[in-house]
């Protein structure tokens, strides 16, 4: 076929467009229909909610069975007090585990008492409505907080078993009521109270050994997890500190005279310590009222003597030595029945073993003084 110049030229511009077209495709965007895949397009990954948990407010609760002390001193943390324990973040609780604070309680009466103690187990029995003589149809005093405690450890109280009232109050409701016995925190122990041993043990002494006494109660802190308190409050280990403590044992009259020096000359001059001997020496301070003089020509002892005028024999000392006699009184009246040498030669014995005195002397200013004793941080004055 022949093409005319014309057509030639047609030609020319048609394949010079195609190729321009080609060139200015912009690169990507045609693709081979059999080779073509689909791209996956990009979607976004949902965020699934996170558990929170809802925290507690920063508040402390209190279980009614804490006692007082240990009461007032958390309140010093200055932590806010709520009273509901679920939405308070700490808690003060008895506890059986992990113990933060040891609690001592003492089994008390009336100081006129006669009886001494009881057995756990009559303990036990008093709690369940039968009390043993002299206490048998007298319920068991305490406050409110010692009752909780204690029913957190042995149960439920029978009913009339136990009546409570006011600490403060405690001692006098014990002292008008007849036959009345109570149990008290250990700090709350005073004079007019009697401290009942328990199988023998008894905290204000100290043979005292708190493992195997039935009166102790564990106090213990407990926090939310997690715990918004670090480290959590200290509190006091416990409310009987034997470090603190002072045991002062004082006697009556003591006359080595008579009847009591015949039996000694007998049976030995410790004899009469077989009973009290170890009570006394385990005291801190023991007091001995001794008030008859030790004379060398001391007469042996004559049980029937009628006369008043009364000696001991210089050997006798040794019975308060033997009983760990710390202070001796010199107030009786039989102290000079001897005159001043034998009243001398008295002070001179104590003076020799270290044995201090008071309520007599060489002279009525010696006689006069106090004696003042310091043991374990505690003052005491004779």
């Amino acid at each position: 076929m022949n093409f005319t110049q014309t057509q030639h030229q047609r030609l020319s511009i048609i394949f010079l467009l195609a190729v321009i077209l080609a060139a200015c495709s912009p690169s990507g965007m045609i693709e081979d229909a059999a080779t073509a895949t689909a791209r996956p397009s990009a979607t976004a990954t949902p965020l699934l909610p996170t558990a929170t948990s809802t925290p507690r407010p920063l508040a402390l609760w209190i279980n009614d069975s804490v006692p007082d002390d240990l009461r007032q001193e958390a309140g010093e943390w200055g932590i806010p007090l709520s009273a509901d324990a679920e939405s308070a973040a700490l808690r003060l609780d008895v506890t059986d585990s992990s113990p933060a604070s040891m609690w001592t309680y003492a089994l008390v009466a009336p100081f006129p008492t006669v009886k001494d103690g009881v057995s756990l187990a009559d303990l036990q029995r008093a709690w369940s409505g039968i009390a043993p003589e002299p206490w048998a149809g007298s319920p068991l005093w305490m406050a409110e907080s010692t009752k909780l405690a204690l029913t957190a450890i042995w149960g439920e109280a029978s009913p009339g078993a136990v009546r409570t009232a006011y600490s403060n109050n405690l001692l006098d409701f014990a002292w008008d009521a007849k036959n009345a016995w109570a149990i008290i925190p250990f700090e709350a122990i005073e004079p007019r109270w009697k401290v009942l041993t328990i199988d023998g043990q008894s905290p204000i002494r100290n043979d005292f050994v708190p493992e195997t006494y039935p009166l102790i109660v564990s106090f213990g802190l407990s926090c939310v997890d997690p715990c918004p308190f670090s480290p959590l409050p200290t509190l006091i280990s416990t409310n009987r500190d034997p470090e603190k403590l002072t045991t002062l044992v004082m006697t009556g009259v003591t006359a080595l005279v008579r009847a009591t020096a015949y039996t000694m000359e007998v049976k030995g001059i410790t004899y009469l310590a077989r009973d009290i001997g170890d009570w006394l020496r385990d005291a801190d301070i023991a007091h001995i009222s001794n008030e008859i003089p030790f004379d060398t020509n001391c007469p042996p002892p004559d049980p029937n003597q009628s006369s008043l005028q009364f000696c001991s024999d210089p050997r006798y000392i040794e019975l308060l030595e033997y009983v760990g006699a710390d202070v001796i009184e010199l107030t009786g009246n039989h102290f000079q029945d001897r005159g001043s040498p034998a009243t001398l030669h008295t002070l001179d014995m104590y003076d020799e073993r270290g044995l201090p005195y008071f309520g007599g002397g060489r002279d009525l200013e010696d006689a006069r003084k106090p004696l003042i004793i310091e043991h374990n941080g505690n003052k005491l004055a004779f």
